[in-house]
């Protein structure tokens, strides 16, 4: 079965999400394909920043906090087009992709906060590839930053009741590190989120209308930190069923939640 079925048939505001993602893609298609225009990106850029604000549901990529202020609402380069440098200790660690800049796929709708967290920083595992390599080339570069346009960060980024993300594997230690996806503001709201989750699911312990429209808007992933309270619908449930306290209305949306995880994975990486 294609995934795009699931997610239609359970989860139209997701399938909204992907179809914004395709157009994104058929933007991306259009600047790389133009090669008489100068400027590339700079000439589609309202288009972009109009397409990255729906595939992000208006969210930052890397923190999905809304933004509501004209001002947060930024779009910024994965790969920065100056010297990379580590926020840290402020060493250069060498590496700029001023070719990048014109590459669609380089372009990130973010919060103010996490541009400045990240800088000009990009740390990799392999090799700084030589300027003007293509895209596809500097994936060789093995980056240790998730790039959420091709990765599931659901499978590097463990959010915590107390409102803190957590990681297992080095790239998600990483991302956490350079965006400072720890620093209080997001730990606050995030912890809300989470518990916000508990409290709706102690309320709802069955099935009914009011119920299901209720957790069906709590748990999109158009909302801001949906990763986070998806998280904690499946630890508030893993730990009822380990009390043997699961009520079949709770167990159904665990299931749930657990297909549309695994059929949005599928689904994006088309």
């Amino acid at each position: 079965d294609d995934p795009s079925d699931t997610i239609r048939n359970t989860y139209p505001h997701t399938l909204f999400a992907l179809e914004h993602r395709e157009r994104f893609r058929n933007v991306i298609s259009r600047i790389d394909n133009d090669s008489s225009r100068l400027g590339m990106v700079s000439y589609a850029w309202p288009e972009l920043r109009t397409t990255c604000q729906k595939v992000f549901a208006y969210k930052c990529a890397f923190c999905e906090r809304a933004l509501h202020q004209e001002e947060e609402q930024t779009l910024t380069y994965w790969r920065p087009s100056g010297y990379t440098a580590n926020p840290s200790t402020g060493v250069v660690e060498g590496g700029q992709y001023p070719w990048l800049q014109n590459e669609a796929r380089n372009v990130y709708y973010a919060c103010a906060a996490c541009i400045a967290a990240k800088g000009h920083y990009f740390p990799i595992w392999g090799t700084r590839q030589v300027p003007g390599s293509d895209w596809e080339k500097c994936r060789d570069e093995k980056p240790r930053l998730l790039a959420p346009y091709e990765e599931n960060p659901n499978a590097h980024l463990i959010f915590e009741s107390d409102g803190t993300v957590n990681s297992n594997t080095k790239k998600g230690v990483a991302t956490i590190t350079t965006f400072d996806l720890n620093r209080e503001s997001l730990v606050i709201e995030r912890q809300s989120a989470y518990q916000q989750v508990y409290n709706w699911l102690d309320t709802y312990t069955e099935s009914s209308r009011d119920a299901e429209f209720q957790l069906r808007g709590l748990l999109d992933i158009m909302q801001p930190f949906a990763m986070c309270k998806r998280q904690a619908l499946r630890q508030y449930t893993e730990e009822r069923l380990k009390q043997d306290k699961l009520t079949p209305f709770h167990e159904q949306w665990r299931n749930t939640i657990i297909e549309q995880d695994e059929a949005i994975l599928a689904a994006t990486q088309k």
